[in-house]
């Protein structure tokens, strides 16, 4: 079912999902790459995670190419630390293919999807986060 290929980590089946609504995405111009976006989808999306939470947002692919997802924003403090993952999306799960559990401000997710796909990222916590004081983050996404 995923096309998301391999570059590393083990897969995580994921439960609950969140549901907001990213913001508009850019039209892309040529092909995707790391080191031309120009030809990127870039969909930025926003949240909060609480204690135990953990936030899911869908999107679809329309080409194959590299995809990257960066947690561009992380607070009260950037220093702090969440899980962040990329991976398939199917019937409301999000089963993770690629994951980082020490996610901090900057830290990048990359792969590749080799053709159209339903594909999603994931904001969670590992035990970081106090009822008091919930994590709000930003995940900025570039796909083909």
């Amino acid at each position: 079912m995923g096309r998301l290929a391999l570059a590393a980590g083990a897969a995580l089946i994921m439960m609950a999902c969140g549901d907001d609504t990213p913001s508009t995405p850019t039209t892309p111009t040529a092909g995707c790459t790391l080191t031309d976006i120009s030809g990127c989808v870039t969909v930025t999306f926003t949240g909060t995670v609480n204690q135990n939470g953990a936030m899911t947002h869908n999107f679809t692919t329309t080409n194959s190419g590299n995809l990257s997802a960066t947690l561009s924003v992380l607070g009260p403090d950037s220093t702090q630390v969440i899980g962040m993952s990329l991976g398939t999306s199917s019937g409301g799960v999000c089963t993770a293919v690629l994951s980082n559990d020490r996610s901090t401000q900057g830290t990048a997710i990359v792969g590749a999807v080799s053709s159209l796909g339903s594909i999603c990222v994931r904001a969670y916590d590992i035990g970081t986060i106090t009822a008091a004081e919930p994590f709000s983050y930003e995940i900025t996404v570039l796909h083909p």
